[in-house]
């Protein structure tokens, strides 16, 4: 999840981590499922199978209370960002893996969940 602002279904590659990740409407729920904007995990659960993934192959970056249940629930980490949908208190009230208050976090926080 790539949060903001029309990210929807770009893939990108973190070339210093050799990590491959993709957006794939994800931020957009109802546009990749044709559901509403829960079940964010069955998505996952889905998109794991399509793709041959497990919760340790993903680092999931939201802006949203509703990531990191989602992620919660699936067992993938999660590195919430503060400058979407939901603040800073509220995000780390559920206590995701990270929290990020600049794009420029993401390397180091990244960095210390993958090497877990």
């Amino acid at each position: 999840h790539a949060p903001g602002n029309g990210n929807h279904g770009n893939s990108c590659l973190f070339t210093s981590f050799h990590i491959s990740c993709f957006v794939s409407y994800i931020n957009n729920i109802g546009s990749y499922t044709g559901k509403s904007l829960f079940g964010k995990d069955k998505v996952f659960a889905r998109l794991f199978r399509q793709r041959g993934l497990s919760p340790a192959d993903v680092v999931y970056i939201g802006d949203e209370t509703r990531d990191v249940e989602a992620c919660k629930k699936t067992g993938i980490p999660m590195i919430a960002v503060t400058w979407g949908m939901n603040n800073k208190t509220i995000l780390a009230s559920m206590k995701p893996e990270g929290i990020a208050d600049s794009p420029d976090d993401l390397p180091g926080l990244i960095s210390r969940i993958v090497s877990v």
